[in-house]
């Protein structure tokens, strides 16, 4: 089945909302698939696209959506004149993406090297109340333990995302000096289980 990618447009998360949550709550089910507009239109009708559209519309609207889910292409199947999704969520920073773009405020998210369960939650944070994505548990395969795929991740996080990041309860020890060389602060730093934040800069 040739995929061809087509041009994305300009991001306007109004149209996106629903199919996002949508592909948030199946994208174990969905991580590698090529899913046709009208398939998914039978299985979801929460996507925000309304049937009236026109087709020049409503491919408008599909591009818009897109824009606003970097783990998704927006592509033709073979020769068909039809619209389809690639779901290619097999990396974790993407998933995260999808997360945040979403209406959910939790989710364990699930790739096959790495489990996340994460949160939108406001924290006060020196002083100001402050939008926070939450990292509260991490599980890493163990085939591709020790070799960076954590770091890789919190890299792209601090880089890539514009909210203050709050990893929460670290229990293993290791990475209680990981995140100060990175420049975090730590919270409850007498606890077992301390949590570290870093602020969007």
């Amino acid at each position: 089945m040739a995929i061809r990618v087509m041009r994305r447009r300009r991001a306007n998360s109004s149209f996106a909302t629903g199919l996002v949550d949508f592909l948030v709550e199946n994208h174990i089910n969905l991580r590698g698939k090529v899913i046709k507009l009208e398939s998914l239109s039978r299985r979801t009708s929460a996507w925000g696209l309304e049937p009236e559209l026109s087709g020049r519309e409503r491919l408008s609207a599909l591009g818009i959506a897109v824009e606003s889910c970097p783990y998704l292409d927006l592509a033709s199947v073979g020769h068909e004149s039809v619209v389809a999704f690639y779901i290619d969520a097999k990396d974790p920073f993407s998933l995260l993406q999808m997360f945040l773009a979403s209406n959910h405020g939790s989710y364990e998210l699930v790739t096959p090297t790495m489990t996340l369960y994460v949160r939108k939650h406001s924290r006060n944070l020196e002083g100001d109340y402050v939008l926070c994505l939450d990292i509260a548990k991490v599980w890493v395969n163990p085939r591709v333990r020790r070799m960076g795929e954590f770091t890789r991740l919190i890299e792209q996080v601090e880089k890539s995302t514009e909210v203050a990041v709050y990893v929460e309860s670290i229990l293993n020890p290791v990475l209680v000096p990981f995140f100060t060389r990175r420049g975090y602060t730590s919270r409850y730093p007498d606890s077992l289980a301390p949590s570290f934040y870093r602020l969007h800069s």
